[in-house]
């Protein structure tokens, strides 16, 4: 079994841009407090808490829900929504290993470096 280990500082940066780009890389929905709530999905905590607090104190019109599963289901889960067409949150956290499987979903998923995130590729690893 082969284990990935990240620097902390990797899961804050991922944090820290996924957060910065919501409002570009989703639609979202009705929280049902007239905010619109965005759904960011990982297969672990990646402590994105105190971002989450951040980002609504900045952006009150944004509820921001946060889903954990397992590893395995979350990555599992992510196929069949994919292959249904819907239910697959508005940012989700994808393994790596997993990456060739979804890459032949390429369509359903939005590039961020479109979006700005180019501007910030300095802070991934290469």
């Amino acid at each position: 079994m082969r284990q990935h280990i990240r620097p902390r500082r990797t899961a804050a940066t991922a944090a820290a841009l996924a957060l910065s780009l919501l409002p570009l890389a989703a639609c979202g929905s009705g929280s049902g407090d007239g905010r619109t709530q965005l759904t960011v999905a990982t297969f672990s905590d990646f402590g994105y808490q105190a971002l989450v607090e951040e980002y609504e104190d900045a952006h009150p019109d944004i509820k921001v829900k946060i889903q954990v599963s397992q590893f395995e289901q979350h990555h599992q889960q992510l196929t069949t929504q994919l292959a249904g067409g819907s239910g697959a949150a508005d940012i989700v956290a994808v393994e790596e290993g997993w990456m060739p499987r979804f890459r032949e979903s390429r369509d359903e998923f939005v590039n961020l470096a479109e979006h700005g995130g180019a501007e910030l590729a300095d802070r991934w690893l290469p």
